[in-house]
């Protein structure tokens, strides 16, 4: 039995169309164009068209003949609607792909908390004991000892033409932490596909 065949399509939609930037366009276009000439160049072709997602897949489902629509599952708030209005009209199959991560796929299994704070501190620290990457670049600190060139102003050691830290890095860690608990508590079904 011989494959049917696939006939790959990217719909431009208005309403994604309407709200992104024009240099964000321009990136699109470019490889929506390298993607359709390297499948010319194996054969086949990327259909390209424009209007509603409804709408344009009915017509290319009338036109081909085709018995189903596979599209990769994004997760959006806007593309899960638009896969729920497709799918309530057309023979939609949606499958998991290179481009868009399951929100499931991301559960963690260790018991380590669920948000990661990126600490730079901690980070320099744990990356550049010594500070040679900071003494390269930052020539303020050339002089000071490892045991503060992460950050001096924590020793009391003012810097003459080097700030002190624009913001305090374990309180915006808690109100990130408020913020984003406060969002799971009004919406957990964000998180829970």
């Amino acid at each position: 039995m011989e494959d049917p065949p696939i006939l790959p399509v990217f719909i431009l939609d208005p309403i994604l169309i309407s709200s992104t930037p024009e240099r964000r366009l321009h990136f699109l276009f470019q490889n929506l164009r390298q993607l359709q000439t390297d499948l010319r160049a194996r054969g086949s072709d990327l259909i390209i068209r424009q209007g509603k997602p409804v709408e344009v897949l009915q017509s290319l489902l009338d036109e081909s003949g085709a018995d189903q629509i596979i599209a990769e599952e994004d997760y959006t708030p806007y593309a899960r609607l638009r896969s729920v209005l497709v799918g309530g009209c057309l023979p939609l199959k949606l499958v998991q792909g290179q481009q868009c991560l399951h929100p499931l796929a991301a559960l963690k299994t260790d018991t380590a908390p669920c948000f990661r704070n990126f600490n730079p501190l901690l980070q320099r620290r744990k990356f550049d004991p010594e500070g040679t990457y900071i003494r390269r670049w930052v020539p303020e600190l050339i002089g000071l000892d490892a045991s503060i060139i992460h950050a001096p102003w924590e020793k009391g050691a003012g810097v003459e033409g080097y700030p002190g830290p624009i913001v305090e890095h374990g309180s915006v860690w808690e109100r990130a932490l408020i913020a984003i608990n406060q969002r799971w508590m009004n919406s957990p079904e964000q998180y829970c596909a």
